[in-house]
């Protein structure tokens, strides 16, 4: 009996050590999930501080949104605009950050930017909202830079894709969230080392014209020279300034994407080997983007706490085991969330301040450009230094144009009330007591403010309401006079508007303005006009037309499994957009 107490003793010593342990491993999980959890608190703190301080606290997705973009008007429901979440196009819709955005003075948002291209936006979300999720709409050529501004620009990738690139990442070690940092339609050397240059953990990803996707992984930084030594996928590569040489397989040049198969790739979902180029010509180049791996700790903050890293159980029964490493993966991904949406939150909020950097409704020009109302920022107008349409609204001229009234004092404001027939003077008193500037005044149209400043009378109420609106239309109707071609003046601000987008870093390049061939003539005097000697040649790139009716962008993407050789066999051979 004696040996049978002893097994029976060390049976209770093991269940108990099995159960210490699997209460060891389940605490350092719950102490996990606490920590992802308070991660989560303070991200939503954060939002509720920030709707808070900057938002609308009564947004709704069936509110009218007006906005006044370059003097056109647009609207749509808050719930159209702001379908796409995650954008930043979303972002600045969303209610969030409603009193950072600027106003004009009926209080509709202003935006400097092209009205083509944002109407052009708006349509396509429109469409959107109304389409089933098998016939869903393309995003029009119209939208131009603006379609790369907001985030609306397809990715190469599609969400299943990224995906798999992430478990590949995970596996080594690299297990963060994606960080744009280039794209392009063409690949330039030049370009690609400008972003990428000394940036480390990068994944370059690319599309070619018949569909291929390729790409590869570096961990160490992009040098440009030409003895660069990087190391990717675990396997030594070289490049030089002709652009990233993935080892011996993958070669994306200029010239088009290069595929060889002299070693095995380490990921894949498609047989290279079929797909080589040898003795072929390269793959076009359909899109090509470059990421940064952003791991954890990068996108932790100081006082934000960090997840634990937990192995995969195996010391316990299987059943065990699955259940355990079950929330081990659903913690990894919902740490992965609270990243992402951390990265996201403050990547918009950096972008809205960034965009509404100047937020002065005084520094808003009205143009009647022969009939046709505009509207812009005098610093757009200005962003070509030492032109004459900078000079043109310069700071000593532009003083002698803004509208007298909105210059008023409160003792102006308050000797024009005492001036209107049937105003008592008490009327004046009240304005010249809460100090109503000029500016206030041609706001305070509204027989409800005018209650609220104090003026109680009906009839005096009446009479200011109406000499008010006189006064503020007097006041609109003030706009600077360009006596040129709409289409070719409205090319020339559009040109400034992008031009000040990327002196904000908030696009990559400037692209010369794309005209009709029947407007380049007339298009070429106005900008020598404006622009004389050599600053004309920032805004003519000869062969430019303007299509009237541009192509919807439509990546055709073929799909590479079960391809033959031929599919892929020359890029020239596929149709192009």
């Amino acid at each position: 009996m004696d040996a049978v107490l002893e097994a029976n003793r060390l049976i209770k010593e093991e269940s108990k050590a099995f159960d210490r342990s699997r209460q060891k491993f389940i605490k350092k999980l719950n102490a996990e999930e606490a920590k992802i959890a308070s991660r989560f608190e303070a991200l939503e703190a954060r939002k509720r501080e920030l709707a808070e301080e900057w938002g609308n606290p009564d947004a709704s997705p069936e509110d009218l949104v007006e906005v006044n973009c370059g003097g056109r008007v647009i609207s749509a429901r808050r719930g159209t605009l702001c379908q796409l979440e995650g954008t930043n196009f979303g972002a600045v819709f969303s209610g969030l950050y409603e009193k950072k955005l600027p106003r004009d003075r009926e209080g509709r948002i202003f935006l400097d930017l092209c009205p083509d291209e944002f109407q052009a936006i708006v349509d396509y979300l429109a469409e959107l909202s109304i389409s089933s999720p098998d016939d869903l709409p393309t995003l029009s050529e119209e939208a131009g830079c603006l379609a790369r501004l907001f985030g609306l620009v397809p990715s190469v990738m599609n969400a299943a894709e990224t995906a798999k690139l992430n478990e590949w990442l995970a596996e080594e070690g690299m297990d963060g969230h994606l960080r744009l940092i280039y794209e392009s339609e063409k690949f330039s050397a030049s370009e690609f080392f400008a972003h990428c240059k000394g940036v480390p953990h990068t994944v370059t990803v690319v599309e070619t014209e018949c569909g291929l996707k390729v790409g590869g992984y570096s961990s160490t930084p992009w040098t440009g020279e030409n003895t660069g030594l990087l190391v990717i996928q675990k396997k030594l590569i070289f490049h030089d300034e002709s652009g990233p040489d993935f080892g011996n397989d993958l070669e994306i040049g200029e010239t088009g994407v290069d595929v060889q198969y002299n070693t095995a790739p380490k990921y894949e979902t498609e047989q290279l080997r079929k797909l080589s180029t040898r003795d072929r010509k390269p793959y076009g180049i359909r899109a090509i983007e470059v990421y940064k791996v952003v791991e954890s700790n990068d996108s932790i903050k100081a006082d934000s706490p960090a997840a634990v890293s937990i192995k995969p159980a195996t010391s316990f029964t299987p059943q065990i085991n699955r259940a355990l490493n079950k929330k081990v993966e659903s913690l990894r991904e919902a740490l992965r969330q609270v990243e992402r949406t951390e990265t996201s939150l403050e990547e918009e909020c950096s972008f809205v301040d960034t965009l509404f950097i100047s937020n002065d409704c005084n520094d808003l020009v009205k143009l009647n450009v022969c009939g046709t109302t505009m509207m812009t920022h005098r610093s757009t107008l200005r962003q070509v230094k030492d032109s004459v349409l900078a000079s043109q609204f310069d700071d000593s001229k532009w003083t002698q144009q803004v509208a007298s009234v909105e210059t008023w004092t409160p003792a102006e404001v308050a000797g024009w009330v005492r001036s209107l027939n049937g105003v008592p003077d008490d009327a004046a008193e009240i304005f010249e007591k809460n100090e109503v500037t000029g500016v206030e005044l041609i706001n305070l149209g509204n027989d409800e403010r005018l209650y609220k400043l104090g003026i109680t009378r009906p009839g005096t109420v009446g009479i200011l309401s109406n000499q008010i609106t006189d006064l503020r239309k007097a006041s609109e109707d003030s706009a600077s006079l360009i006596e040129h071609s709409p289409y070719c003046f409205g090319k020339i601000l559009d040109y400034l508007r992008t031009k000040r987008l990327h002196s904000l870093n908030l696009i990559d390049k400037v692209q010369c303005p794309v005209v009709y061939d029947s407007q380049k003539e007339r298009f070429e005097k106005v900008v020598r006009y404006f622009f004389p000697g050599s600053q004309v040649d920032e805004f003519i790139h000869k062969g430019t037309e303007d299509k009237s009716n541009p192509k919807m962008r439509k990546r055709k993407r073929k799909r590479t499994e079960d391809s033959s050789d031929s599919e892929y066999s020359d890029s020239s051979d596929s149709e192009s957009d």
